[in-house]
């Protein structure tokens, strides 16, 4: 108990002419921190809890956007566990055996391996083209064009093809 009184003594001193230095990397029990902050820690979580209380209604606007980020992006994680495991449909997900690598050594030992992360890569370069540089050049031609009727007619006609698919895309 003397020690700790000592030590606390001490870590007041340095809170006090050094506020450099970070009191929680010193070896100091939560109590001797929560007695040196005097009590401004559970202050805090007071004030929090008043504060979250206070404005609940605009942190239940939060709620669906949270709840589908849930189901949505973190539920689904459990399945990529599928990657390191023999899947067998009558075990299900959690039942069915860890395998490891052996599923990433396969692949990569799969001889069109390369050639289908070539034609992936073709594909999302070629997306790039027509996606990005296809409509700048598109408008830099357009406006290019001297009679603003013609521009117009142009212009109308590229914004119908996204509203009428069927129109301008016959369907196979």
């Amino acid at each position: 108990l003397i020690n700790q009184t000592i030590s606390l003594y001490y870590l007041k001193i340095i809170k006090k002419y050094h506020r450099s230095i970070n009191i929680s990397l010193c070896s100091v029990t939560k109590t001797q921190y929560n007695l040196l902050m005097g009590g401004k820690e559970m202050e805090r979580i007071r004030n929090l809890a008043k504060n979250i209380w206070k404005n609940r209604m605009i942190y239940t606007l939060l709620l669906p956007g949270l709840i589908w980020y849930i189901i949505f992006a973190y539920g689904p994680m459990g399945g990529l566990t599928l990657a390191f495991k023999t899947y067998k449909a009558n075990l299900g997900i959690w039942g069915s055996p860890w395998c490891g690598f052996e599923n990433y050594v396969y692949v990569f030992r799969d001889p069109s391996f390369l050639a289908s992360v070539w034609k992936t890569l073709y594909i999302n370069v070629g997306r790039v083209l027509a996606g990005f540089c296809a409509p700048i050049i598109l408008a830099l031609m357009l406006n290019e064009i001297r009679l603003n009727a013609t521009k117009k007619l142009f212009r109308r006609w590229l914004r119908s093809r996204s509203f009428c698919h069927g129109l301008w895309y016959p369907v196979s």
